[in-house]
């Protein structure tokens, strides 16, 4: 089964589209310092979504999700943890971490249905809560197919 994120891809798109004018602007008029300020703080996270729209594989044997910056692998078998926070889903095993975003930035046809797997599989190999603040911030530890 696949999807992609493509909700965080549109957010971020959108902020883009609302932003760069104010960054031309500013730097038109010859204010680089608040082009500069602009481009720190809404630009970075800007680039941040976009960098986080992953198009994500699941089957009954492991979770695959491929960023722009690489692909990263986990088998069910070793998920340990899942931590729920932030708009993000992290499965946390010994050696591994994988961050997603969460369900409600999963789109395309198989959506419900993705859900439906992911929450079973979950519960299927009583993998444990961690706490919210683990999946604030993404990490990728796993096995990677650059």
């Amino acid at each position: 089964m696949e999807f992609q994120t493509g909700r965080i891809r549109w957010l971020a798109i959108g902020l883009a589209l609302f932003i760069f004018p104010l960054v031309f602007l500013a730097a038109k008029d010859g204010e680089i310092m608040i082009a500069l300020i602009l481009t720190l703080i809404f630009g970075l996270p800007v680039l941040y979504l976009y960098l986080f729209c992953a198009k994500i594989k699941m089957s009954n044997q492991c979770l695959v999700a491929k960023y722009p910056f690489g692909e990263y692998k986990m088998e069910w078998s070793e998920i340990e943890k899942l931590a729920i926070g932030g708009g993000n889903l992290k499965v946390i095993s010994s050696s591994k971490t994988i961050t997603i975003p969460s369900f409600e930035f999963w789109s395309g046809q198989n959506r419900q249905e993705a859900i439906i797997l992911f929450n079973n599989l979950i519960s299927k190999n009583n993998v444990k809560m961690a706490g919210a603040y683990l999946a604030l911030i993404p990490t990728f530890r796993a096995s990677k197919n650059a």
